[in-house]
């Protein structure tokens, strides 16, 4: 059953149309990664759930809940949260500060500042230091942390490895294994594709703000999907 629908949704900046009348379902329990070029339109979808987009048309409904996609606050009132690309830690607060901004929807669930630390166990080392002091692998925990704390049904990842060494990268991959246990899904958008292997069920290539190609990922190494990437 789907617990994220997105039907006909056109979306972009300005006047600008970035996606198109793009439909995609999700089980409130499934890891999908979006995939493709820069500028395919994968940012812009997770942004215009959050109202950080202009919506042109199409709908969207969360458990059967229409979303308002003009207003951020209601995708996390309704179980939505999202760990942007660039991770935005807010350089006048504390790590712990940061965390705690996360949960300022009230949603009840597992995750709280001891939950989070206890995945990323160096954020609890350092929880007093100011969020833009940590390395750039501390601050993407952070960031996936602070999205942890609104307790979402579903988490959105927007370019969560970038710049990141391979052992940190292992790090991320580990605790999204621990937060899937919790039954919380994924969309992920990701330029790593080893990544999107380890991670992913499914994946979506968007080209010029269209879905060109879809699949599980274990067709991900298909001649398919390697001619629709390499569009």
């Amino acid at each position: 059953m789907s617990y994220l629908k997105i039907n006909n949704l056109s979306a972009g900046y300005g006047k600008a149309v970035v996606i198109r009348d793009l439909d995609l379902d999700m089980a409130k329990d499934e890891a999908i990664a979006i995939v493709g070029r820069n500028g395919a339109g994968k940012s812009t979808l997770l942004m215009a759930l959050f109202g950080k987009a202009t919506v042109f048309a199409g709908d969207v409904s969360v458990d059967d809940r229409q979303l308002n996609m003009a207003a951020g606050f209601d995708a996390t009132a309704k179980g939505l949260a999202v760990s942007p690309q660039g991770k935005l830690i807010l350089p006048n607060l504390t790590v712990k500060e940061n965390l705690l901004l996360g949960g300022a929807s009230g949603r009840n669930g597992v995750w709280d500042v001891n939950s989070v630390c206890d995945l990323f166990p160096i954020l609890g080392e350092r929880h007093n230091k100011p969020g833009v002091a940590l390395s750039g692998g501390q601050q993407q925990m952070l960031a996936i942390g602070r999205a942890l704390m609104a307790n979402p049904q579903i988490l959105l990842l927007d370019e969560p490895t970038e710049g990141l060494a391979p052992a940190v990268i292992d790090d991320i991959v580990d605790a999204l294994g621990v937060i899937r246990t919790q039954g919380i899904g994924l969309i992920v958008v990701e330029q790593h594709l080893n990544l999107v292997r380890r991670v992913a069920e499914r994946f979506v290539v968007l080209s010029k703000g269209e879905i060109l190609h879809q699949g599980s990922v274990d067709t991900f190494d298909s001649e398919a999907t390697k001619a629709a990437l390499a569009l």
